[in-house]
């Protein structure tokens, strides 16, 4: 099942507003009758806005209370992951385009004016034509950092997010300071307020705003920063909202904009069920039904190295933002497994997806923390290879399917250094598909590489690692594999410290091998056939004992599935209904 963030429901209720915190500059007039042509051009947006309400689809809002009030908004996310926008009245498609025609003689009569050309961008992508919308301001008569940011509106629209970054870092770099730092102050928003507590500890505030939007951004295998992009488009739309008529029927203020920062822009609208009494239309707007926290939790943030794989679920039943990428609205989990191996330049790093044999684009991107590069591993096949420095990394296994809007993704974090070559060590463990015959090889073990982490009971596999011991003499080594589960419920753990339940004790498969010294890293594998398990989380682990030292340690967390149950998370899941 994916993981999923409950569609968003914002309901307007009518009071008055403060003004907007991003207002938008005002333009001199260019000729004498400018001013009358603006107010054409106000009167022809909020009649059309009047008549989208008339025609909009009833539905039943409920009465049930708000997750959460924002000046005059009850925002709720009750919505259904099914919901699919109903097709728009035809009188709402004719009007926008009359109003489109009209904005378009107005701009030509007065091309410099911001307002108008704002509009004409916003209603052009509105009507799924952001292609148009891209060559609005282009030549810009108007403010050219307003250009720059609606250019930059447009090109994310269109899914050209590398080309939008460029747009709006030229709409930065032109903007007024005053403007500058409100666009900056609305990245509190997003941060929320365990995130901007991590913010106010860093030394380099812009270094860690460029390191949150560098881990929001949903997919490090599509060009460009979607997220971050996705933010600025907002912000532009927020200065387009300005001093012009909504659905809601509300003026803008602090309150629209938050959650437009927050959320986005609706993609539907519907009017509540005519109630006996009621004076006026009550109006919903409708989010992505699939939109998710992207924004990294505070945990990542503070050490992004430290980051296990399922520390970072993209779920959350309240977000506090939420964005839904146009590529992939269908955005889960993966649940591969991964392991690195030693050498001499840095570690070798398997990455086995789940589900390897399901067609879609596959990728290995890893960030460094330190150095701010990236190495990429492009899709090569069911197991993907990368050759990685020692270093801090943020590393994100990602699957793509773009003809269905589906993509699954994995971010961990991983810390490699340099150890002495007389000092052992121990690789990562590495699950393998069993077989007749155990690998003899990592080359072996890497071409059966069990596709992802996600194991059944009764399951047979193999083992497959790397001990570092270059020096010494030989000794006897002992090696134990245990299976632990790690999450045992409330009843069972208060059961144990009661005395009433017996402890689950691990699976323990134990031997000892005389292991000689060599130049090279010493391969090893086992057989391992896991007992009748429960469905649920556990941990896999070998313990490898030196004489006179600590035992080295190695895990390998796996799921284990119920009977039925389907294999992983990129297999096409059913979807969940509220």
């Amino acid at each position: 099942m994916p993981l999923r963030v409950p569609p968003l429901v914002f309901c307007g209720i009518l009071a008055s507003a403060s003004a907007a915190a991003l207002p938008l500059a005002a333009q001199e007039p260019e000729r004498p009758d400018s001013s009358d042509l603006r107010g054409d051009a106000r009167s022809a947006q909020s009649a059309f806005e009047r008549l989208r309400v008339r025609r909009l689809p009833r539905e039943l809002m409920g009465s049930g209370g708000c997750d959460e009030v924002i000046g005059r908004i009850c925002m709720r996310h009750d919505g259904d992951d099914d919901f699919v926008p109903p097709p728009e009245d035809e009188d709402i498609t004719e009007g926008r385009e009359r109003l489109l025609a009209e904005l378009a003689d107005i701009g030509r009569a007065i091309p410099g004016d911001d307002w108008v050309l704002g509009q004409r961008v916003w209603y052009a992508i509105e009507a799924g034509r952001p292609e148009e919308a891209i060559e609005l301001p282009q030549p810009c008569a108007a403010t050219p950092w307003w250009c720059a940011a609606l250019e930059g509106l447009a090109l994310h629209a269109a899914e050209r997010f590398e080309d939008a970054e460029r747009a709006f870092g030229r709409a930065l770099q032109a903007m007024p300071e005053e403007t500058r730092a409100a666009w900056d102050d609305a990245t509190q928003a997003v941060l929320g307020r365990e995130r901007l507590g991590w913010l106010e500890e860093q030394p380099d505030r812009d270094a860690a705003l460029e390191r949150f939007w560098r881990l929001a951004d949903p997919s490090w295998m599509v060009p460009g920063n979607d997220r971050r992009t996705a933010h600025w488009a907002r912000l532009t739309a927020s200065g387009i909202r300005d001093r012009a008529r909504n659905a809601y029927g509300l003026s803008w203020g602090f309150d629209l904009e938050e959650l437009l920062i927050r959320y986005g822009w609706e993609i539907s609208w519907g009017r509540d069920v005519w109630r006996a009494g009621q004076m006026e239309d009550r109006v919903v707007g409708h989010h992505p039904p699939r939109s998710r926290e992207y924004a990294p939790p505070e945990p990542v943030l503070a050490d992004p190295a430290a980051t296990a794989p399922d520390d970072w679920a993209l779920e959350g039943k309240r977000p506090h933002t939420a964005y839904a990428p146009t590529y992939a609205p269908e955005f889960g989990a993966m649940l591969p497994q991964h392991a690195a191996f030693r050498r001499e330049e840095g570690v070798l790093l398997i990455v086995a997806p789940d589900s390897a044999d399901v067609p879609g684009e596959r990728g290995l991107v890893l960030l460094d923390l330190e150095g701010e590069r990236t190495v990429a591993s492009p899709d090569t096949g069911r197991v993907q290879q990368a050759r990685v420095p020692w270093g801090r990394w943020m590393i994100s296994a990602e699957w793509i399917q773009p003809d269905s809007g589906r993509a699954r993704r994995a971010r961990f974090g991983a810390e490699w250094t340099p150890v002495a070559p007389d000092v052992p060590t121990l690789s990562d463990l590495l699950l393998v598909t069993g077989g007749r015959t155990l690998p003899v090889t990592l080359e072996d073990a890497v071409a059966r590489a069990h596709p992802g982490r996600v194991l059944r009971s009764g399951q047979r596999l193999a083992l497959a690692w790397e001990l570092y011991r270059f020096g010494g003499r030989a000794e006897e080594v002992a090696y134990r594999v245990l299976l632990e589960p790690t999450d045992t419920g409330l009843f069972r753990r208060a059961g144990e410290w009661m005395g009433v339940l017996d402890p689950e004790r691990p699976v323990v498969l134990a031997w000892s091998e005389v292991d000689e010294p060599a130049p090279e890293p010493h391969f090893r594998s086992v057989d391992l056939t896991l007992p009748e398990l429960e469905a649920g989380a556990y941990r896999l682990s070998l313990e490898v004992q030196l004489p006179g030292r600590a035992p080295l340690v190695a895990v390998q967390r796996v799921r284990v599935l119920e009977e039925g149950e389907g294999r992983s998370a990129t297999d096409a899941p059913p979807r969940s209904r509220r």
